[in-house]
């Protein structure tokens, strides 16, 4: 489509269209949301070389083949709440279940964009945890480290991770 149709496209959404297309959007993300083609390979449970491995097999095509607009991060990012989806995360990352993190955001990458109703999500647990492997990744799929939560703290406000020099 060139820039003409979408914006014929976009002249024609009305407020109750957007509403209804936010409203199934979430709840389409609740649920999971639907898989992109691509499947990451088997890889092995020594955690430490996790992310090379990856590397060596695929992740960074992965991540850059995962499509996610901007205006999608930007419809997750507005959305603060609590859900079980949030929880899951704060616990995969909190405990450094790096297989589960990896696993989760290959099925949906969009998930990393999440937020909590203090504004906090991903992002901000990884680097409050420590998690360098997890902000690597996340970065890659565009998770910015400059959004502010409720207290209007970003994520390197609450980093514990060692800045090199």
């Amino acid at each position: 489509k060139d820039f003409r149709q979408l914006e014929d496209f976009n002249a024609n959404r009305n407020k109750e269209d957007d509403e209804e297309y936010q409203r199934q959007y979430f709840e389409n993300l609740q649920k999971g949301g639907s898989a992109p083609s691509q499947k990451m390979p088997k890889i092995s449970s020594d955690s430490a070389s996790n992310v090379e491995e990856l590397s060596k097999h695929g992740l960074d095509e992965f991540m850059e083949s995962a499509n996610i607009d901007d205006e999608d991060i930007d419809i997750i990012n507005e959305n603060w709440e609590n859900s079980d989806l949030t929880t899951m995360f704060w616990e995969i990352i909190h405990e450094n279940r790096e297989e589960e993190f990896l696993a989760l955001i290959t099925e949906n990458p969009t998930l990393v964009h999440l937020r909590s109703e203090d504004g906090r999500g991903p992002m901000f647990w990884a680097h409050e945890y420590g998690r360098k492997n997890m902000v690597r990744i996340m970065k890659k799929l565009r998770v910015r480290e400059d959004r502010k939560d409720a207290k209007g703290l970003t994520p390197l406000d609450v980093s514990t991770i060692k800045k090199k020099k």
